[in-house]
């Protein structure tokens, strides 16, 4: 009786063992899909924070760009009023002895600075104002600066800047002014 006892004993705490062992296995399936579940969402993170170090990389070479472009313009702006400067000297050294000689300008120098600016409006790009305009979209007919237009181009906007009429890379032309 006593080894009934004992038999049956044992055949509840094998049963209980089996019972945890399989609780046991259970946890660890769970565990294992949720390792899965985190490497994939490492790797897709991974995979988003290469994306995001190479469009840095390319914000830093076009900033950098831009920047070199920038000082470019700073140093053609010096170099321009530096001239403006010297031509303004000359005029004035040169605008006794032109009186003198009895040669007389229709224009004040305001509406001669005024007739400037205008045709400098005129020749500069409406997009950047600063560059000269190099190139026409040949559907509208409206002329920008190159690096406007392949800005535009780059960016995958292809619409005028002035009408927005759609153009393809084929509808720009050179043009000398």
């Amino acid at each position: 009786e006593e080894a009934l006892r004992e038999k049956k004993l044992l055949d509840e705490t094998v049963q209980k063992l089996n019972k945890e062992c399989e609780l046991l296995r259970e946890d660890k399936q769970k565990a294992d899909f949720l390792l899965t579940q985190c490497k994939e969402k490492v790797k897709s993170i991974s995979k988003d924070l290469e994306v995001a170090r190479e469009r840095c990389d390319e914000l830093v070479t076009e900033s950098n760009k831009k920047e070199e472009e920038k000082k470019h313009m700073m140093e053609s702006l010096a170099v321009v009023k530096k001239e403006a400067v010297e031509s303004a000297k000359k005029a004035a050294l040169n605008l006794p002895s032109s009186s003198n000689s009895g040669v007389k300008s229709e224009f004040t120098m305001e509406q001669m600075t005024t007739q400037v600016k205008y045709l400098s409006d005129r020749i500069n790009c409406p997009v950047c104002n600063t560059r000269e305009k190099k190139c026409i979209l040949l559907r509208c007919r409206h002329m920008f600066c190159r690096q406007c237009v392949d800005e535009n181009i780059k960016n995958r906007s292809r619409k005028c800047p002035a009408c927005a009429q759609r153009f393809d890379t084929k509808d720009v032309g050179e043009i000398w002014l």
